[in-house]
């Protein structure tokens, strides 16, 4: 029998690491994963364990080194962008902002983002359009009032976002 099993972890914390007994692991339980798939073939025990999310904080302008710089290791880099300005983050029908032009030029990366401090950001339109390799956005700052197709063809967001009220 193959069963599905699912880890959902609290509000600033992700799953960390896996331990099966009495069963094998045929997809996912990998460090980061949110799921395992097992074949169980006796009594099994299923450990997870979880961590707090750290966000390594980067200067808008050095993102894209940034990026640039880490392996595709399959995991999800946690990202606190700051000094970001709303100039960065206002796309159109035809591209993504500044911001989403960078995450898609790193699409083999999943990145998790968090807003720092942004002044005066009122419009998030397309924002992040066709950025596949965006999986979670939090702290979007409460003066937003126009996200339109912010996250349009963002298709691996696993997380829901953080909207402002």
């Amino acid at each position: 029998t193959e069963i599905t099993f699912t880890a959902t972890a609290n509000p600033g914390y992700r799953v960390d690491t896996w331990a099966i007994t009495g069963g094998a692991i045929q997809a996912g339980g990998q460090q980061g994963d949110a799921t395992a798939k097992v074949k169980v073939t006796a009594n099994t025990t299923v450990n997870v364990t979880f961590k707090p999310i750290v966000y390594t904080p980067v200067a808008y302008a050095n993102l894209n080194t940034y990026l640039d710089a880490q392996p595709e290791s399959g995991g999800i880099y946690y990202i606190e962008i700051t000094d970001l300005m709303a100039i960065h983050v206002k796309g159109d029908y035809n591209s993504a902002s500044p911001l989403g032009q960078i995450l898609r030029s790193n699409k083999r990366k999943k990145v998790a983002l968090k807003f720092g401090t942004m002044a005066h950001v009122t419009n998030m339109s397309y924002c992040f359009n066709g950025c596949t390799s965006l999986v979670q956005v939090s702290d979007i700052p409460n003066s937003v009032t126009d996200m339109y197709s912010c996250f349009r063809g963002c298709t691996k967001l696993d997380a829901s976002a953080e909207y402002p009220k």
